[in-house]
């Protein structure tokens, strides 16, 4: 079984889906964002509920004997009396109230204790009780769930919890006068921290194990950071965890990171080319409201509507960018900045079947192209709306004015990292901030950027350079003088807005120096993470290098080097066993990559450069996928190594070589197995079927990637090229299928490598392609399409019946089609959920294209890993031709991407 979030994720608001028929349905912020990523109102509605209303005490349930509550944040304070006047107001007789909160948490938030088992069920009875005395009738009915309604799966691999957006891990110097025990962190108890943090904690934690058991996960537990480790514990030692942990199909290694010990990455300003233009959008555009992921993209210059703002809005709706079939997040995440224009107008140009495409996309392209079929045509804009919303937010973000302000701080930031590495110091870095603070209104710097440089200053240098406590007064007095300043004119702002709630500036920014200081001291009780400027000498600026990436490129290193401050929490499975706690004796700390999934969690929030840095760092090392001892086969070997819990078998005709394959695999840390495969050889394919059935039962993934292609200045006649061509790519690959096809076990998935001359087009008669296309083509009428085009090639006449001049192209264009009909007869087999699909991995540099390809081996290898590791059931892709993009293609009519 593949893992997935939002299968797990979905499968919750399914079972939300039963309890709503008949019921007026009360949603809070959070639990709203999540239900927005996973069919939004309609879901409710279709389901059968009568109304869906926001949670609040100004509304009612009008008329409805019955209510839905779906809410995300612990039923106390202000939670508790909007719940109370939404029933005192209404008429409910049954009240259903879906909570992410567990017990515990309620128990915790409404006591301030943390609860024994035995004690965990008193504040959920208490609050049912509540419950029907609001609702004035104790004969009525009340139902509490607990559900993991928290996700918001922003790709399969992608997701974050909205209701702990606002959770920021605390400092040490928060707990003095708490706890004994607040100068060694290691030692800390959930006891010392505020309470809002003890229950937000705990509420992290009871969240993250209800995921892990949507996954059937077992995990081995990692933490870097306080508050980490706190959670960490928490998890350990939880109730439902040894349930989970004896039961669970999946091994997992579970990394909770404290954000604030790193700081400085969130608020870098990354160049064009390095960055994720899915942070740049963040920055500049306005948040979709009440979300914390998604952005509100200003569609009205589309439309009729007069564009006047109204609190920040236009009266047209905001678009966005959260699409469940796109995942434009994602794109917009991890493409490449300069990619991401070309790439939506090719998609929009697809979209309107238009063909003629600059050699040279601009923003001024799209924006003619969106202008020219979109304003003002609604019945166009309906049809297209996911690829229009997109392609206006992109250009709505990179022609911002806001893009000035972020300049601005980027190179003052350029500055920073330069004058602190020539001086060896931080005075000059200083001397530049206060310099920026009285010059700001010249410079374009509002007061939110300058607190984001202060920020910035203060966890980069950490405890690695000295501050000059003077030039630190200083700077704190021009600060208290802009702040001033700015409260009185009253202009909006996030930090000005925070000084009115507190109502004095002196105490305001007093509290923010003292602030900065801790986070200076953040990384004072790490060993090996304690920096995270590197110095090369006075003449080069510091480089940059994030306490997540330095960690991540230890564990993924082969040596294995010694990560003093990850601690690791033993799982209590492990901990019931006797053999399995005197190894532990033996071995202080398991190793991060030992299990096949890792699940990474940032208390306090991930940006998408950082997310696009970590898919990188694994795929450097072989994180991300059965075919041969070389070239792109090699290359999904080494992904499924990684990523696919189970035997991965590398197979080579050539045994000496498939071994040398092996063991340089095994260098890097992954475990092939290897088998000897000739499947020009039918005893050999028989062998091999007949090792696998015995050894492992069944086959879960099979990718066929064997192929030949003969050279442009190849000297045997066509004749010869079309029959050995033919006999290796296509019937050796038929009888390899046979053999195989009996052992795959349900939900299995078979890929077949293609190639972009795979695709019908390249068939040039007309007749032919119909009869390769047809919908009632059998296996046995394209075997004899195969056999007319070599009796055509040893006549001379292929070319006039309509054949290529390429052997390559016929075998490719066969195997596709071949495709297109196992995947018809798998949609008839018995065994649940056999996908098929043909991929063309793109033009890379391997042996066979003369290394002439422009892909690396990794990228030719990453459609056919991503086919090979598709989820169960999924809708899409099934039986399709897939280009190296991941994008699905018509086969048969196109258009074939550039």
């Amino acid at each position: 079984m593949v893992l997935s979030i939002k299968y797990a994720s979905s499968s919750v608001w399914q079972e939300v889906c039963k309890k709503v028929e008949g019921a007026a349905v009360f949603v809070d912020e959070p639990a709203g964002e999540c239900l927005s990523w996973h069919g939004g109102i309609n879901l409710i509605l279709e389901s059968g509920a009568v109304s869906i209303k926001e949670f609040s005490s100004f509304e009612s349930g009008e008329n409805a004997l019955k209510a839905v509550f779906i809410v995300s944040t612990p039923l106390t304070g202000p939670t508790r009396m909007i719940l109370r006047d939404l029933i005192s107001n209404s008429k409910f007789q049954h009240c259903i109230l879906i909570t992410s909160c567990s017990p515990s948490v309620l128990t915790l938030a409404s006591t301030g204790k943390v609860s024994e088992n035995n004690e965990e069920m008193t504040a959920l009875h208490k609050l049912e009780t509540d419950m029907l005395h609001w609702m004035k009738n104790k004969e009525y009915a009340v139902e509490i769930l607990h559900l993991f309604v928290s996700c918001v799966p922003i790709s399969d691999s992608l997701f974050t919890f909205p209701q702990f957006s606002h959770i920021m891990p605390c400092f040490t110097e928060d707990l003095i006068g708490r706890t004994p025990y607040s100068s060694v962190p290691r030692n800390l108890d959930l006891e010392a921290l505020p309470l809002e943090l003890q229950v937000g904690v705990v509420h992290i934690m009871t969240t993250l194990s209800s995921l892990l058991s949507k996954l059937s996960a077992r995990e081995s537990i990692y933490c870097l950071g306080m508050v980490s480790s706190l959670v960490g514990s928490q998890l350990q030692k939880h109730s439902t965890s040894a349930v989970r942990l004896r039961n669970a199909e999946h091994d997992m290694s579970l990394l909770l990171i404290d954000r604030n010990l790193d700081l400085c990455g969130p608020l870098m300003v990354s160049p064009a080319v390095h960055g994720s233009l899915m942070d740049q959008i963040k920055s500049v555009l306005p948040p979709l409201p009440s979300h914390s992921v998604d952005v509100a993209i200003d569609m009205s210059s589309l439309c009729f509507g007069s564009g006047v703002e109204v609190n920040g809005y236009t009266p047209v709706s905001p678009g966005c960018f959260h699409d469940p079939e796109s995942e434009w997040v994602d794109t917009l995440i991890h493409r490449p900045m300069s990619e991401i224009v070309p790439y939506l107008f090719k998609r929009l140009s697809e979209a309107l079947n238009l063909k003629d495409i600059p050699a040279k996309v601009t923003q001024q392209h799209l924006q003619d192209l969106v202008t020219a079929h979109f304003d003002k045509n609604y019945e166009m804009m309906e049809k297209h709306l996911s690829i229009l919303q997109a392609s206006v937010g992109v250009l709505s973000a990179l022609s911002s004015k806001k893009n000035n302000d972020l300049e601005v701080v980027e190179s003052l930031q350029k500055m920073i990292l330069q004058s602190v590495a020539a001086e060896d110091g931080t005075n000059e870095a200083f001397q530049h901030l206060i310099g920026a603070v009285l010059e700001r209104r010249d410079r374009g710097l509002n007061v939110d950027s300058i607190f984001s440089l202060l920020v910035f200053l203060y966890s980069l240098v950490g405890r690695q350079f000295n501050i000059d406590q003077n030039l630190e007064k200083g700077l704190k007095d021009v600060v208290l003088e802009m702040m001033t300043e700015e409260v009185a004119k009253d202009k909006p702002s996030v930090i000005v807005d925070q000084v009115k709630e507190q109502g004095n500036v002196d105490d305001f920014v007093e509290k923010v120096f003292v602030r900065l200081g801790a986070l200076r001291n953040s990384r004072r009780q790490m060993e090996r993470y304690v920096n995270v400027a590197l110095y090369h000498g006075p003449a080069s600026p510091l480089e940059y290098e994030g306490v997540l990436s330095q960690l991540l490129f230890d564990v993924v290193d082969v040596t294995r080097p010694d990560m003093p401050d990850l601690k690791y929490k033993a799982n209590i499975s492990h901990r019931n066993n006797l053999a399995s706690r005197f190894t532990m004796m033996l071995n202080s700390k398991p190793q991060l990559v030992q299990n096949d999934v890792i699940l990474l969690f940032i208390i306090g929030g991930i940006t998408g450069h950082e997310i696009k840095q970590i898919n990188n760092i694994f795929r450097i090392y072989g994180k991300r996928v059965t075919g041969s001892n070389k070239g792109i086969g090699f290359g999904i070997v080494k992904n499924l190594c990684s990523q696919f819990k189970g035997t991965v078998y590398l197979t080579s005709r050539d045994v000496e070589r498939g071994k040398q394959s092996v063991e340089k695999l095994k260098q890097e840390g992954l475990r092939p197995a290897f088998h000897q495969l000739d499947i020009l050889d039918p005893k050999s394919i028989e062998e091999f079927a007949s090792f696998l059935e015995k050894t492992h039962g069944g086959i879960d993934i099979l990718v066929n990637n064997a192929a030949i292609a003969f050279k442009n200045d190849a000297v045997e006649p066509f004749d010869v090229q079309a029959e050995t061509t033919l006999k290796t790519n296509y019937f050796a690959l038929k009888k390899v299928c046979e053999a195989l096809y009996p052992l795959l076990r349900p939900h299995a998935r078979v890929v077949t490598l293609s190639s972009s001359a795979g695709h019908l087009h390249r068939i040039p008669g007309t007749e032919l392609r119909k009869r390769f296309g047809a919908a009632t083509l059998t296996e046995e009428e394209l075997d004899d399409l195969m056999q007319e085009f070599l009796r055509a090639a040893k006549v001379g006449n292929h070319s006039d019946l309509g054949w290529p001049n390429s052997a390559y192209v016929v075998s490719k264009v066969g195997v596709s089609a071949l495709t297109r009909l196992h995947h018809q007869t798998f949609l008839k087999d018995s065994r649940e959920d056999i996908v098929i699909n043909h991929v063309h991995p793109g033009y890379v540099d391997t042996d066979m294209t003369s290394h002439k390809g422009p892909l690396t081996i990794a990228q030719g290898a990453d459609a056919p890993t991503y086919a090979a590791l598709l989820p169960e059931n999924c809708k899409s892709p099934r039986g399709e031709y897939i280009w190296f993009t991941r994008a699905v293609v018509d086969w048969i009519n196109g258009p074939v991407p550039v």
